[in-house]
């Protein structure tokens, strides 16, 4: 089930998002996304697999390089 989508720059800016279900803080207190962009995107511990679990959460993700965007 999509809980949550979000679009976002590699500059951090949120261009648009769109929440289904209420998405409830990690246990260290932030955003599930926000884990994700602190714990893997910017370590580059994701590698080429473009997925990660964060708790409860299963997150995926995709590049558009071309115009510098997360989705």
């Amino acid at each position: 089930m999509l809980d949550y989508a979000t679009i976002f720059s590699k500059t951090g800016v949120i261009l648009w998002s769109k929440a289904w279900a209420p998405v409830k803080p990690t246990a260290s207190g932030e955003h599930p996304v926000a884990a994700l962009v602190g714990q893997v995107l910017l370590e580059e511990k994701g590698g080429r697999t473009q997925s990660a679990e964060v708790e409860n959460y299963a997150l995926k993700w995709a590049f558009a390089n071309e115009f510098d965007l997360v989705a």
